[in-house]
């Protein structure tokens, strides 16, 4: 929320704006997430859902309570499934997509498991749009936009990248790339190709 504040005069018109409120299980106020999601103009709120923990129940709990209150207020609400020990088990995070969209939830974000037929099992039992979140920075480019490219064949809906983004050499160019894959349907020999 702090950056959000410090720079919303620096966005430009009409860019989508997804408002990190926290992690789940750690006394979220649905309400007041809400509406400091309002207050700052973000388009949506996200939480982050850490599964296989103690705090599981509540965590859910918190989850639900941030998807009704969301939707009460016409706002989609974007959940990153977490996995706490085996990161990349489609069965876990099957689950749990399943479950949140269940919930309620518009869009999931989560990790790539590994393969398109892993992958596929993920997308074939959620509700929601799937999207894979880019982790710790990959110093391999031609790999991370496979996955990408391998995540879009298996249903996924796209990525919500920080670091392999911001902390490429060339973010503009990886914006690009992504761009090309996901909305133009490059391969990613492609778009390695594109100066």
């Amino acid at each position: 929320p702090g950056t959000l504040a410090s720079i919303a005069d620096l966005l430009p018109p009409g860019l989508g704006v997804i408002l990190s409120i926290g992690t789940a299980g750690k006394g979220i106020n649905a309400d007041y997430a809400v509406r400091q999601a309002i207050l700052l103009g973000a388009d949506a709120p996200k939480i982050f859902l850490p599964v296989g923990t103690d705090e599981e129940g509540e965590a859910l709990s918190e989850t639900f309570e941030l998807c009704q209150r969301a939707s009460l207020q016409g706002l989609p609400v974007m959940v990153e499934v977490y996995p706490v020990g085996d990161k990349y088990s489609p069965e876990v995070i099957s689950k749990y997509t399943r479950i949140v969209g269940e919930m309620g939830t518009s869009i999931v974000k989560t990790f790539y498991t590994g393969s398109p037929e892993t992958f596929r099992k993920v997308t074939s039992s959620s509700l929601v749009p799937v999207v894979v979140l880019g982790g710790p920075r990959v110093e391999d480019t031609l790999g991370l936009l496979r996955m990408v490219s391998d995540s879009l064949k298996a249903g996924g809906s796209g990525v919500a990248f920080g670091r392999n983004i911001w902390q490429s050499d060339d973010p503009r160019r990886m914006i690009r790339s992504l761009k090309l894959i996901i909305h133009d349907g490059k391969s990613p020999e492609e778009v390695m190709r594109v100066e």
